[in-house]
């Protein structure tokens, strides 16, 4: 460790023992080591605001957003690297990432931002008298607290951890209480501990959080859908089941609808019957957004992260669907001049700059269904079933049990569907591509992404300011 590092430690908590003496001037600021302020939420209104807090950090474009797809698309070899982080992106491609990046502790920083919000939230309300707010509203608040907690603390997992490995000890860094000096220091929970106590926080989400009232927000709903895709991860004995059953719920009962057309999805952006969960921006002109790093319309819609040959070998022109997701985009700079783009990201890219954030849509649940089925050894025909529901909608024809020779073949059909409907929309493809094997029982990222020899690679480097600053904090095996 260079000298340097060690007087940056030392600079570090400086100025954290000077926060922990400083009030907290605004609800929704929640420094990621600020010591939790008293009587900061005390009744509906205050504990409105400070849920927005955690929010908040779904309120720009970065990494939770457009770098949600682009980081998991070239991992998965989906996406040509980039102008825009070349050298890193090259290294996410080459699933060999160095752990000094300063966009992995980015990354890891606002989940970090998420998890303490949402602790001191928890806390604070879990103090507050029934008197001051009924047990059913502070429940329903705690809901969706709980469920911010959990989906930082999910991603944690799929990006930093050995998701894959149920008995590996390369699981999350688990914060449960609010940050301050007394607990900066911890070790690593083990995976198995990390979902359980994902699982625990989504449950409790399930059970409590309200029904879905914005695309914004989580709802009940949304907290199944995460169960869904949490449950298909860890794959214990009785997962695939439970998770079958709890998309089916959300297909059937959760009021959300799938657009009567594939090209409904896009066309309708924020107002999607399908859309479960997005992020809300400043609506603003078209060069603010051109010069607005990281972007999905930048990165996406302008080509910068163009599809790769890997990804034209799961769907052509010939497909309905190409139509809708691969086109010519157009953008214009300051000075008003406009470049074309061909074999662009069509999804991806509206006039005005301002393209959604497809967090989780209804399509995922019919594609974990059908994947949930399969995996639990249900019929054929059952699994073929929600995919066809996606591939009529399409005008495509569907599947029939005549077509499956053998368990490989239904495995390819529900991954390449999963590519087409869903892929570079959230990240999923590259956990997908984990997930599903090929004909010789190895990883489906082998056959798309070349530089796959080690489950080693599938794991991000904790970034090493974690290492500094936490001295428990152990380092993922390179």
């Amino acid at each position: 460790m260079k000298a340097n590092q060690y007087k940056i430690g030392i600079i570090f908590w400086i100025v954290v023992a000077n926060i922990a003496m400083v009030s907290c001037k605004k609800i929704n600021e929640l420094p990621v080591n600020n010591l939790v302020v008293e009587n900061t939420i005390t009744n509906e209104a205050t504990a409105k605001v400070a849920l927005n807090g955690i929010y908040s950090y779904f309120g720009t474009y970065g990494d939770l957003d457009a770098y949600t797809i682009t980081d998991n698309g070239l991992r998965s070899n989906l996406l040509e690297v980039s102008t825009q982080r070349s050298t890193y992106e090259m290294e996410l491609k080459a699933l060999q990432v160095q752990e000094s990046w300063v966009y992995l502790k980015n990354l890891w920083q606002v989940l970090f931002k998420i998890i303490n919000a949402s602790n001191n939230f928890i806390y604070q309300l879990d103090k507050l008298s029934n008197e001051k707010l009924s047990s059913d509203k502070k429940n329903k608040l705690l809901g969706e607290a709980y469920f911010m907690r959990g989906y930082a603390n999910l991603y944690q997992l799929k990006m930093f951890c050995h998701f894959w490995d149920i008995n590996s000890e390369y699981g999350p860094l688990l914060r449960l209480e609010p940050a301050g000096l007394n607990n900066n220091f911890k070790a690593r929970d083990n995976v198995k501990e990390g979902y359980s106590q994902i699982l625990q926080d989504l449950r409790f989400a399930e059970a409590n959080a309200p029904n879905f009232y914005s695309v914004y927000k989580s709802s009940n709903s949304l907290a199944k859908a995460y169960l869904v895709e949490t449950l298909l991860l860890r794959g214990e004995p009785g997962d695939y089941t439970e998770a079958a059953n709890l998309a089916d719920n959300v297909i059937t009962t959760s009021g959300f609808t799938l657009q009567s057309t594939f090209a409904g999805i896009f066309s309708t952006t924020y107002q999607s019957t399908e859309l479960m969960f997005s992020r809300a921006i400043n609506k603003t002109v078209e060069e603010d957004f051109i010069n607005n790093v990281p972007s999905i319309y930048s990165l996406l819609g302008k080509k910068r992260n163009a599809p790769t040959s890997t990804y034209f070998g799961f769907i052509n022109s010939s497909d309905p669907r190409y139509a809708s997701i691969i086109g010519t985009t157009t953008s214009r700079n300051a000075q008003g001049v406009t470049t074309t783009f061909t074999n662009s990201w069509l999804k991806h890219w509206r006039i005005d700059g301002n393209v959604p954030m497809r967090f989780m849509r209804l399509t995922q649940m019919y594609l974990y269904k059908a994947e949930a089925l399969y995996r639990s050894g249900a019929s054929v025909a059952s699994v073929l079933a929600p995919l066809n529901t996606l591939r009529s909608r399409s005008g495509l024809p569907v599947y029939t049990t005549a077509m499956i020779n053998n368990p490989s073949d239904l495995s390819d059909i529900i991954f390449n569907d999963f590519i087409v409907e869903v892929g570079v929309d959230n990240g999923s493809d590259f956990f997908a591509a984990v997930r599903f094997k090929n004909i010789l029982g190895e990883r489906k990222i082998k056959d798309v992404n070349p530089a796959y020899s080690s489950d080693k690679q599938l794991a991000l480097p904790i970034p090493d300011a974690e290492l500094i600053f936490n001295p428990l904090m152990k380092q993922n095996p390179q």
